[in-house]
C-alpha cells in the first residue's frame, strides 16, 4: 500500500528517516509486527499496549522512520477498512 510512495516506507526512510540505528526499528523477518504495533479503525498505527518500554521505543521509532502515520497511509487504511466492513455487511445480508 505504501512502498511506491516517496513519503512513506523505505523511500521515506532513505530520504528523511535518518539518524536511527537498525537495532532500534522492527525487522519484520525477526519481529512479529502484530506484537509491537496496533492498527486502529481511524487508520492510525500506535505501539501495542502492554509491551515493555524498550519495545515501545522500537515501535515508535519504526512508526517514525517509515512514516507509518503519514496522512496518505492513514486515509488508505481507513478506506480499506470501510470497504472490508461494507463487503462483510453486504455478504451477511444474503
Amino acid at each position: 500500500m505504501s512502498c511506491s510512495n516517496s513519503e512513506t516506507c523505505g523511500k521515506h526512510k532513505d530520504k528523511k528517516g535518518l539518524g536511527y540505528s537498525p537495532d532500534e526499528v522492527l525487522n519484520p523477518c525477526l519481529d512479529d509486527p502484530d506484537r509491537f504495533l496496533r492498527f486502529y479503525a481511524n487508520g492510525h498505527v500506535e505501539p501495542a499496549r502492554g509491551i515493555s518500554e524498550a519495545d515501545k521505543r522500537r515501535a515508535n521509532e519504526t512508526i517514525r522512520v517509515f512514516n507509518l502515520n503519514a496522512p496518505s497511509l492513514v486515509e488508505r487504511r481507513k478506506n480499506v477498512l470501510c470497504a472490508w466492513e461494507w463487503l462483510k455487511n453486504s455478504s451477511s445480508d444474503k
